[in-house]
């Protein structure tokens, strides 16, 4: 028996798609930030989101630990620092009481990147579609509690780590988590629709060349998908089980409903179909 149905915090809304808005501004950023006007809480905001690419106001100020950040996020809007991504109808009306999402404004994004010479390890991508934005921002989630609440188990963490491999590319892992027991926790969205399995499992087929490159690294490596529902877990983990270079490497699962409060590592789980109408559970102790 697998988790009650929870409606899934990130998913698309029916009849609506999402919207970018941002103000363009004639002052740029060198000017605006040249003021002194500009407060430390602002300054950890576009920091947070140069990083973790698209953040909704909850994960927002879980990262910032500033309280209320409304006015700041509302201030940084009005300059054209960043902008927000808003759900609205085929009619373009905008729909009260949703999800808002909030990047850096283009301007913003080089200024961070040209001028202050910050890394990182995905390119800015102007017109996401709706999946990318609901999986980044659950992938964002977990690692964000994972890091805010197991502190003192963690060596090191990078989002949306980028590294080469075999010199032929990069691989990306959008939440990389290594413990002080040397485990390394490579967290990865699971494929929402059934046509996105074959490009998910050519990723696991790169990310499994990657880590046996880097297995010095990364010596005991631990795949947990952040999965939209328990259909997602059940079809994702039977696929990822047929991966002959992947059978070696423990795989687990949360679902994104469990990331938003507490502490994920209590719910990551491990899922073994037994028999055509049972799936039998295990969780995983980190």
């Amino acid at each position: 028996m697998m988790h009650p149905v929870m409606k899934n915090l990130f998913e698309p809304v029916e009849n609506t798609h999402f919207e970018w808005c941002v103000l363009e501004t004639k002052e740029s950023v060198e000017e605006l930030f040249a003021t002194g006007e500009y407060q430390e809480t602002e300054e950890r905001i576009l920091n947070a989101l140069f990083d973790y690419r698209y953040l909704n106001r909850y994960n927002l100020t879980r990262l910032v630990g500033r309280g209320d950040i409304k006015k700041h996020l509302d201030k940084m809007l009005s300059q054209g620092i960043i902008g927000e991504y808003v759900l609205t109808d085929h009619a373009g009306n905008r729909q009260e009481n949703t999800l808002i999402v909030y990047q850096l404004s283009k301007k913003a994004d080089s200024y961070l990147l040209e001028v202050k010479k910050r890394e990182r390890g995905y390119r800015r991508n102007n017109t996401p579609s709706e999946d990318e934005i609901y999986k980044t921002l659950s992938m964002n989630q977990y690692h964000i509690g994972m890091v805010l609440e197991n502190k003192d188990k963690i060596l090191s963490h990078s989002v949306h780590f980028c590294d080469t491999y075999r010199e032929m590319g990069t691989v990306h892992i959008p939440s990389l988590i290594i413990l002080k027991n040397h485990l390394s926790l490579i967290g990865l969205p699971m494929a929402r629709r059934d046509e996105d399995f074959t490009a998910q499992i050519r990723t696991l087929l790169k990310l499994a060349g990657y880590l046996k490159e880097k297995e010095l690294e990364h010596r005991f490596p631990f795949i947990i998908w952040v999965a939209s529902s328990n259909r997602a877990v059940i079809e994702g983990m039977e696929k990822v089980r047929r991966i002959k270079e992947l059978q070696n490497i423990p795989v687990a699962y949360i679902l994104d409903y469990n990331t938003k409060s507490g502490n994920p590592i209590h719910q990551i789980y491990t899922a073994k179909q037994k028999g055509e109408n049972r799936t039998e559970l295990g969780r995983v102790m980190l």
